[in-house]
């Protein structure tokens, strides 16, 4: 068990953590009213409370309208874009490792549901991880079986992924420095968005990078990280004590 998990599994994160994940029963139990034949599909319990260690794969700048890397599903893209309800991520605790991606939805006058849901339980046997040019790459492309969440039937799908950790010593920007920078602030003005940040994150990333969720780093402190920066900044650690 990595310094961090053994930190992590408090009343605070697990509170906290199954807060967050139940608000995904009522999104299914509207996306079960609708006509929408979304990916609803898991190899766990539903809803998915375990306190994993949660780390996000992160484009550079996330913005809302591009915030995750990608991940395909059946040879098609799942949607890469940002909402409160929203999470991509792979889990660890002890040895166990999950990828989770979900996304929720809500049209004008409409209740918010699901677009969709996948959790997907890996062994290190069956994720391909490299080190090179102080890059993390993680992947993964391959068949998995499980259950629809809103059937309950059994399907399977091809599911493929590769997530990239930069080495961001040198790459974690003040969010100010970013919004004046000839560079970064017109790729802003031109896609007319600004980059994405919790309450609890000053900065933004210029390369693509893991970070933890915001769950988890409101709770840097109780971790042993003495700010969000410092928790940012020890991420790639995290990943090479549960992957390499």
């Amino acid at each position: 068990m990595c310094d961090t998990c053994s930190k992590l599994n408090n009343n605070a994160y697990t509170g906290a953590l199954s807060k967050y994940m139940l608000e995904d029963v009522q999104r299914l139990v509207n996306t079960e009213n609708g006509t929408e034949n979304h990916l609803l599909f898991s190899q766990a319990d539903f809803p998915f409370l375990e306190p994993f260690l949660y780390l996000e794969p992160r484009v550079a700048l996330p913005k809302p309208t591009r915030y995750y890397q990608g991940i395909k599903v059946d040879n098609r893209e799942l949607r890469t874009d940002w909402s409160s309800g929203s999470l991509r991520a792979l889990g660890f605790k002890d040895d166990r490792i999950v990828l989770l991606t979900k996304a929720a939805v809500k049209s004008i006058g409409e209740a918010e549901r699901l677009d969709h849901y996948l959790l997907l339980k890996l062994s290190k046997n069956e994720v391909k991880v490299s080190e090179a040019n102080s890059t993390i790459t993680i992947s993964f492309n391959g068949h998995a079986d499980g259950v629809n969440i809103k059937s309950r039937k059994t399907e399977g799908h091809d599911i493929e992924f590769l997530f990239q950790h930069h080495n961001n010593e040198n790459a974690i920007v003040p969010i100010a420095a970013i919004n004046a920078s000839a560079v970064y602030g017109g790729k802003v003005r031109v896609q007319g968005n600004t980059p994405i940040l919790s309450r609890f994150e000053n900065y933004s990333v210029t390369v693509s990078h893991f970070a933890p969720h915001p769950i988890i780093l409101q709770l840097h402190k109780e971790l042993g990280y003495e700010s969000a920066l410092a928790m940012q900044r020890g991420v790639g650690a995290i990943l090479k004590q549960h992957l390499l």
